[in-house]
């Protein structure tokens, strides 16, 4: 597996591919929040959004992900409100259970919980 940095999506390209649903660039996007948007209520919010209506199972779990991003840049997550999501994650989504089981972890490590 070759390493490659985040591409960083402007807002315009964000709510382009969330309102086309590019399956393809929403894979992207939480690792572009993740790691470069300087809000992070809105970065959360995208993720969030990716987590609960996306009906492919990568860009949830890649929510997730995008998740742990953020709570290792900002010490930070609405623990009420995203904590339900990856558990239920967890739970439904076999195919990238991993993916999801290490971004959790690492949830908790950066939060101290």
């Amino acid at each position: 597996m070759k390493f490659e940095m985040a591409k960083e999506f402007s807002v315009e390209e964000i709510e382009y591919a969330m309102e086309s649903n590019n399956v393809d660039v929403l894979k992207q996007i939480p690792f572009s929040v993740g790691e470069y948007s300087l809000d992070f209520n809105r970065a959360q919010k995208i993720c969030v959004e990716l987590l609960t209506n996306s009906d492919d199972a990568e860009v949830r779990a890649n929510a997730v992900l995008g998740l742990s991003y953020l709570a290792r840049r900002f010490k930070m997550l609405d623990l009420n409100l995203v904590l339900p999501l990856i558990r239920n994650e967890l739970l439904h989504n076999k195919e990238w259970r991993g993916r999801i089981q290490e971004s959790f972890e690492d949830i908790k490590l950066f939060l101290g919980i």
